[in-house]
């Protein structure tokens, strides 16, 4: 009985079709997510949008053979790594009719949607989703974590924005973030001496003004 609950649990979730506007009957290809949701896309839309995916669909498809390319309804299928939500956001930022961030509420989204960006080579969202990871709902509450995603992606200047966001809060005896795991051991160093200067210097500046 045990073993039976194991196997069904480690299937893959059934293969659906996203909403629109990746429901069109006129486009040229699907990405297919890690969650097996299909978005049919205009190649052209997403080639001029990002030279990785300009790349992926120049490959030539093979229709037989073991190594054929997997297809539905006459439109190739490629298999991506990002879950739903990540790639829905992502191609909506490459669709001329909205080029808007859509609404992200966490930090955990943010930095999904940045790995995605960066990694099909995606400037103009990448521009768009570095701008929110600086937003300040972000850095009131979760400077450390904003400066951890900003040195995984080599963000200077949002680094640097955050480290400034820590004078006045403290990051010492805050439960540790996963996002920690992203910066090396200078990295955190780094900020914490940052950290505790500005803080003396903070507390100095308030002594001479009393």
């Amino acid at each position: 009985m045990s073993t039976n609950n194991t196997s069904s649990s480690n299937q893959s979730p059934a293969i659906t079709d996203a909403n629109a506007p990746f429901d069109d009957p006129d486009t040229d290809a699907i990405l297919r997510s890690s969650d097996n949701v299909d978005f049919r896309v205009f190649r052209h839309f997403l080639s001029y949008a990002s030279p990785v995916l300009r790349t992926v669909f120049a490959l030539p498809q093979v229709s037989q053979g073991d190594n054929s390319n997997e297809t539905k309804d006459g439109l190739p299928i490629i298999q991506v790594s990002e879950e739903s939500k990540t790639l829905g956001r992502l191609l909506l930022m490459c669709y001329p009719k909205d080029e808007s961030l859509p609404g992200i509420e966490s930090l955990e989204d943010v930095h999904a949607l940045l790995d995605a960006a960066v990694k099909y080579n995606m400037e103009r969202v990448e521009k768009k989703v570095r701008k929110r990871l600086i937003a300040q709902c972000f850095l009131s509450t979760d400077a450390v974590r904003v400066f951890a995603i900003a040195c995984r992606f080599h963000l200077r200047e949002e680094a640097k924005g955050a480290a400034r966001s820590t004078v006045g809060q403290s990051i010492i005896g805050k439960p540790l973030a996963k996002e920690l795991d992203l910066v090396t051991g200078r990295q955190m160093c780094e900020l914490l001496h940052y950290h505790d200067s500005s803080q003396k210097m903070h507390r100095g500046d308030k002594g001479h003004s009393r």
